[in-house]
């Protein structure tokens, strides 16, 4: 695939993504049985962020750098989070959409979305197919992108330390109040920290 089929797999796949289509309300329902954090607000929310995002215009804009095509793409490991909806779906188009494959170890509390928009990327365009694997277990990938808490990332490191990486671990976020605020910062602000219940890590 060159950079042109990718931007349209992902422009189609955010008007794909719309809450409105009945397939997606099917995918919200199971994936609120399998995890009751992820209600209808909150993965509508996401989900029309991901259609807002996801246009022709911005991704042409966000991946304006890369180059038409890659002449050795690598396999790259994502270990998904799965705090809060589609966490991981970032990841898997920024390996995607740079030109090289993913291997990808689905978290159990948020695989039901992305396994839907990983079909739903295959079905838009086949080519994507070979280039994305689902997988138990990420063994000798090219790179890694690996979330989890602090503990877990020291496993991470360990394990693939040999390996170009990026390993993300626990954080926290800090409002600085001076007491110019305005109600809509303080809306926004309460927004910032109750969204997802609070679950996300910039909460």
């Amino acid at each position: 695939m060159n950079k042109s089929d990718t931007i349209e797999a992902f422009a189609a796949l955010g008007s794909a993504l719309d809450p409105a289509h009945e397939d997606v309300r099917a995918a919200m329902a199971q994936a609120h049985l399998k995890n009751q954090w992820f209600t209808s607000e909150n993965v509508s929310f996401c989900l029309n962020n991901w259609c807002k995002s996801l246009t022709n215009n911005e991704v042409e804009k966000w991946l304006q750098t890369v180059p038409e095509t890659i002449d050795n793409p690598k396999t790259v490991g994502i270990v998904a989070a799965g705090n809060i909806p589609l966490v991981g779906l970032h990841d898997l188009l920024s390996v995607l959409g740079s030109g090289h494959n993913a291997k990808i170890k689905l978290s159990q509390n948020d695989e039901v979305l992305m396994k839907f928009c990983i079909e739903k990327l295959i079905e838009l365009n086949p080519g994507l197919k070979p280039r994305i694997e689902i997988a138990d277990r990420i063994v000798k990938p090219d790179a890694i992108i690996a979330t989890g808490s602090n503990n877990t990332a020291r496993y991470f490191e360990f394990y693939y330390k040999d390996i170009p990486g990026i390993i993300r671990k626990n954080r926290t976020s800090v409002a600085v109040l001076d007491g110019s605020e305005s109600d809509e910062d303080l809306a926004r602000l309460a927004g910032d920290i109750f969204q997802y219940f609070g679950l996300g890590c910039r909460s």
